[in-house]
């Protein structure tokens, strides 16, 4: 069992007698001491002027949101549509991707993120209306890309932003599930 889950437990099942609590604390601070704090302890660190400032696992996490956001962007504008669905990079546009949907392949029906990829790439390329037939919502993924990128640019400035990305997260898939009922309907 390591120290911080023994700190757990022993802060769960040792509360309210005096001595315990006091081992309890004292095991907490020597593990402090050793190990210095745990995510869970302090997500957050104040800086010099006063803003607060991620840790380095939530940096490194802002930092690849960052870097898979502005690779998808990338990604995308360098993507074509053929008239008959197949993607191709512009570089290459007689050489199509292949399909990547497994479900697709195996049971020749659409997944609920089928025909995102193409929904973006018309988005990107200011093709509105393609988008949104394709997938009707392309856009809220192309929305959800942008403003986890503003967040993560934001946190990383120490100026973090208060929009929960989680939750938004949750939403989108519950939504893309919705959608995808809706069209086997």
């Amino acid at each position: 069992m390591s120290n911080h889950k023994f700190d757990i437990c022993a802060r769960r099942h040792l509360h309210g007698a005096p001595a315990s609590a006091k081992l309890a604390q004292s095991m907490h601070e020597n593990r402090l001491r050793e190990n210095g704090p745990l995510a869970s302890d302090s997500a957050i660190s104040r800086n010099d002027s006063g803003r607060t400032a991620p840790d380095s696992a939530a940096r490194d996490n802002h930092w690849a949101a960052v870097i898979l956001v502005l690779a998808g962007l990338v990604t995308a504008l360098l993507l074509v549509i053929h008239p008959d669905g197949a993607v191709a990079f512009r570089f290459a546009p007689d050489h199509a991707l292949p399909q990547v949907c497994m479900s697709r392949q195996i049971f020749q029906v659409d997944c609920p993120g089928c025909g995102l990829t193409r929904s973006v790439v018309h988005l990107v390329h200011g093709r509105w209306a393609e988008s949104f037939a394709i997938h009707r919502l392309g856009w809220l993924v192309g929305v959800v890309a942008g403003l986890q990128l503003i967040v993560s640019a934001m946190a990383l400035q120490n100026r973090p932003l208060p929009i929960p990305m989680g939750r938004l997260v949750v939403v989108t898939a519950v939504l893309l599930m919705l959608n995808w009922v809706f069209n086997l309907l």
